[in-house]
């Protein structure tokens, strides 16, 4: 049972309360938007086979999870459409199935690996991939491609042990990548440890190509065993605004040494990406200090972010 004092809480019924939702995958509204976020957890919807729920204008999203804690709550309607890369919507109806709309995305998927397949350069990650997919079935189940493991999340301790031990090894970003956005629920501390091993040792190229799948996936698992790990992140300067979810999530927790980071981070000129990143963080707090420092953004030369700082304090107040 969800309270009403969940920390995802933050006056969302003004303009949330009894919308009806569409149940879509997300798709790039324009060349120059390029990802949204859930309007409660924060997660990032960026990918065509992220799947989540939006209003009628595609403003807001709410990602799946947050959709199944708060729709008793919220009282939404949904429709649902299938909307993915290859299938419009003419050619499958609202009207249609689920379960149609759900194989041809796998169809799209299956040829997809093929594809990756074929490619002479990745023939040592193929059979990587292929011993720890035996490795697994000799276990008692039966995984057949990339994409079965992204059905659901997996959450199996033993399958997980597996999975974790190969994800170190892989070299091809795609594979990592899938598995990352694949592995475990909330407080799972194998599948927490496997990703921040990963992403400590993955190039800056590959932490700014998938950054947004690590910190999904840091968020999902939620797991206040790493509170370290997450505040060594936070100070640097990149990996604060690579993982902006996982930002947000230590203000959730209100941790005192991520707040003085956050109200660093504020006084860096031209920086609006972490200026944004840390007046939201700020909010979380809500206490004195944090309300006059985000009142003081107000005054900013950008618009954008004193409009923004204006919208927050109106939400804390």
């Amino acid at each position: 049972m969800i309270k009403r004092d969940d920390w995802r809480l933050m006056g969302q019924e003004e303009y949330l309360m009894g919308k009806r939702l569409l149940h879509m995958y997300w798709n790039q509204p324009s060349p120059t938007w390029d990802h949204d976020h859930c309007e409660f957890c924060g997660e990032k919807l960026c990918r065509v086979t992220d799947l989540g729920y939006c209003t009628n204008e595609r403003q807001y999203w709410i990602c799946e999870l947050c959709f199944d804690d708060f729709k008793a709550i919220f009282q939404w309607e949904t429709i649902e459409t299938p909307e993915f890369p290859g299938v419009s919507s003419a050619e499958f109806p609202l009207q249609k199935p689920p379960a149609l709309i759900q194989d041809s995305l796998y169809q799209c998927l299956v040829k997809r690996e093929l594809e990756w397949r074929g490619r002479l350069e990745r023939q040592s990650d193929i059979k990587l991939f292929d011993n720890m997919r035996s490795e697994i079935n000799r276990l008692g189940y039966e995984y057949k491609l990339r994409i079965d493991f992204m059905q659901q999340y997996i959450t199996i301790p033993d399958v997980l042990e597996v999975i974790v031990k190969y994800l170190r090894e892989f070299t091809d970003p795609e594979i990592t990548a899938d598995l990352v956005s694949a592995i475990g629920t909330q407080g799972n501390q194998l599948a927490t440890e496997g990703i921040i091993d990963v992403y400590n040792k993955s190039s800056l190229a590959i932490r700014e190509m998938y950054a947004v799948l690590f910190d999904n996936a840091i968020v999902r698992l939620g797991d206040k065993r790493y509170i370290d790990a997450y505040l060594k992140w936070l100070s640097d300067f990149q990996n604060a605004t690579l993982l902006p979810s996982t930002m947000q999530m230590l203000a959730w927790w209100k941790i005192p040494e991520a707040k003085q980071w956050f109200l660093k981070y504020l006084n860096i000129a031209g920086e609006d990406e972490i200026t944004f990143i840390s007046i939201k963080a700020l909010s979380y707090y809500n206490d004195e200090q944090a309300r006059g420092k985000i009142a003081s953004m107000q005054n900013c030369k950008s618009k954008k972010i004193s409009e923004f700082s204006k919208s927050v304090l109106k939400k804390i107040k």
